[in-house]
């Protein structure tokens, strides 16, 4: 089986915790503009003045914007040649989510298989989860919120494949058919999971509390009743699991396009969501039925970041 392989791979290269701190010093911060796209607010009048201020201030970054924006993923009869003729093009909030993904991508450079895979796993659950954000269900819960915390949800395998890759090197996100397989092969291999590592690496990049809780706890749903935890956090972690699971499923599952929709649903509702959500409701229907868009905006994304399946 996968998993014996993997645990006979890298039984002699494992690493501790206190190993992983120590080299996550190493690791260069998320670009000031990060910072700034998290405190942008998509209801302001200043919200494409501010997109195209960030954008210009990176003149790699716009040219990767403006290629985007007469790319096939846009439809346009002529070509643009300016940062605001872009952002006209492709919209304030797809910029946005693009600046955050190649942000990232700066740091955690897709170079590798593994690597490649676990980003397009992670734009899958972006993409899933600023649907879900999107909707009347998760009012609570800005769209760009859940948008980066799909994004970085996985930050702790980014970081265990920067800082220590030989120790995880055959350990394919895409191989997995549920992500607690993961989870269990990771805390019996290593004695930790990527959850723990992604948790130190978001304090060492000083990001937000709700995206370091999102990034600790996305595969505990029993968090997600406790008590203390706020509504926010409550809603943005159903979304985050969600997805999470979602993509893992989708992914085991390649035929999924096929399948009509109420058949799809049924799949999902039975395999995905988790009795631990205490019955929240989820937009199923509105989902399936979006999900060929997701996907198709999920594999922009990717080609504009050099991904592929």
């Amino acid at each position: 089986m996968q998993k014996e392989r993997i645990m006979s791979s890298v039984e002699f290269s494992v690493i501790s915790l206190e190993e992983i701190e120590e080299r996550l010093e190493q690791l260069p911060l998320l670009p000031s503009v990060m910072f700034e796209l998290m405190k942008s607010d998509p209801d302001s009048d200043t919200f494409f003045d501010d997109m195209v201020r960030l954008a210009k201030a990176d003149p790699p970054l716009a040219s990767l914007i403006i290629g985007y924006a007469n790319s096939a993923a846009c439809i346009g009869s002529t070509s643009v040649d300016s940062i605001e003729a872009a952002l006209a093009r492709v919209g304030s909030n797809t910029i946005l989510q693009l600046l955050m993904a190649i942000s990232v991508a700066r740091v955690f450079v897709p170079a590798k298989d593994e690597q490649r895979n676990i980003w397009r796993h992670s734009l899958e659950v972006a993409h899933i989860a600023l649907f879900m954000a999107r909707t009347a269900y998760f009012s609570t819960v800005k769209p760009e919120t859940a948008y980066m915390a799909g994004l970085l949800h996985d930050l702790g395998r980014f970081v265990m494949l920067q800082v220590a890759p030989d120790v995880l090197k055959d350990t394919d996100v895409r191989g997995w058919g549920a992500a607690e397989e993961l989870i269990s092969t990771e805390q019996s291999v290593l004695g930790f999971t990527h959850t723990v590592v992604g948790q130190m690496a978001c304090k060492k990049m000083h990001l937000p509390a709700l995206i370091s809780n999102i990034v600790r706890y996305h595969h505990h749903p029993e968090v997600v009743r406790h008590p203390k935890v706020h509504k926010e956090l409550r809603d943005l972690l159903i979304i985050i699991q969600f997805a999470d699971a979602l993509s893992f499923y989708l992914a085991a599952n390649p035929g999924w396009s096929a399948e009509p929709e109420a058949v799809l649903k049924q799949q999902i509702e039975s395999t995905v969501v988790s009795h631990a959500w205490g019955g929240a409701r989820l937009p199923l229907g509105e989902l399936v039925h979006a999900l060929p868009i997701i996907y198709a905006e999920c594999d922009n994304a990717c080609n504009l970041l050099g991904i592929r399946k």
